[in-house]
């Protein structure tokens, strides 16, 4: 039973040991439709893990930062590295995160209202990148959340509205 449990683990640890930081820095580069990452061939696998900026999966513990209206939290540093390690660990490369690029509209995204910044939005985000490094994973994060139809939500009140912007 041991052997089966640490054999176990070390299929989970391997790969995040073995997993190469000295490509950190290295950005990724196109030749023909080919990308590379440093000299080697690239290819973009992985999840959506789009919880990363805001999260409506958990509701936090009494006193911290929760939104009733849109159930939203933000995740902890615990969930973050957590995902993160599984990500490795299934071999991903990437994580795609649309709410930490399209964070507005609730008291707790980074802009809840038009021209409000709000500082403590970031703290997840900041996490999130501080774990794809360590792991070597890539974020995506994008900026609108439609490609044919580009709009931002916008709080009003308790009312959401949805904006077309050309």
């Amino acid at each position: 039973m041991l052997t089966a449990m640490l054999s176990s683990l070390l299929l989970l640890i391997v790969p995040i040991l073995a997993r190469s930081h000295s490509t950190a820095d290295t950005h990724i580069t196109r030749h023909g439709s080919a990308l590379y990452l440093g000299p080697n061939r690239w290819t973009a696998s992985g999840a959506n893990v789009y919880w990363l900026g805001l999260d409506e999966n958990v509701q936090p513990p009494a006193g911290e930062p929760y939104d009733p209206i849109t159930k939203a939290s933000y995740p902890t540093k615990a969930r973050i590295t957590e995902a993160f390690d599984t990500l490795v660990a299934l071999g991903a490369r990437t994580a795609r995160s649309q709410t930490m690029g399209v964070s507005v509209g609730n008291p707790l995204s980074v802009m809840p209202s038009l021209g409000v910044v709000n500082e403590k939005a970031f703290e997840s985000m900041d996490w999130a990148v501080r774990e794809a490094r360590r792991t070597g994973v890539r974020i995506f994060a994008p900026f609108v959340s439609t490609p044919s139809r580009v709009h931002a939500l916008i709080l009003d009140g308790k009312e959401i509205k949805r904006l077309r912007i050309r």
